[in-house]
């Protein structure tokens, strides 16, 4: 998703820096709670690469995740967290709420089991410099 708006400079070793757009993190989840905490747990590491995380829930009862458990994980730090319960049996529907929730600028799109690396963020970052007009990133 490309955007007009800019919202910050970033540095990484050999690169010359430049605005990039802001970029949001959306998960979709369901009956996966451990999996998704580790999954949190290890973006918590990596959160001066992305501005926003939006999570979106399908389960019928809201004890699963909160908006604060969120907050626990990203206290201290930059990330605006969004959490939202779909209680629909869709990822199509839940990914769609996703773009919904998610500001102008870049989404990232990451599965409720995985720990992402931090090289995957410094590449994303390397692309959007290299392709600032770049709408789609694929990998």
């Amino acid at each position: 998703m490309a955007s007009n708006k800019l919202s910050k400079t970033i540095s990484l070793k050999g690169i010359v820096s430049k605005k990039i757009p802001k970029i949001s993190v959306g998960i979709c989840t369901k009956d996966r709670r451990d999996q998704l905490f580790l999954c949190l747990k290890n973006l918590r590491k990596y959160s001066d690469f992305f501005d926003q995380l939006i999570i979106v829930e399908d389960t019928t009862d809201h004890t699963f995740l909160s908006l604060s458990d969120l907050k626990n994980i990203f206290f201290n730090t930059k990330v605006k967290c969004i959490y939202q319960n779909v209680q629909v049996s869709n990822i199509a529907i839940s990914r769609q709420k996703i773009l919904d929730l998610s500001p102008d600028g870049i989404l990232i799109f990451i599965d409720d089991d995985v720990l992402v690396k931090k090289q995957t963020f410094q590449n994303i970052h390397k692309t959007l410099q290299k392709y600032p007009d770049a709408s789609l990133l694929t990998g």
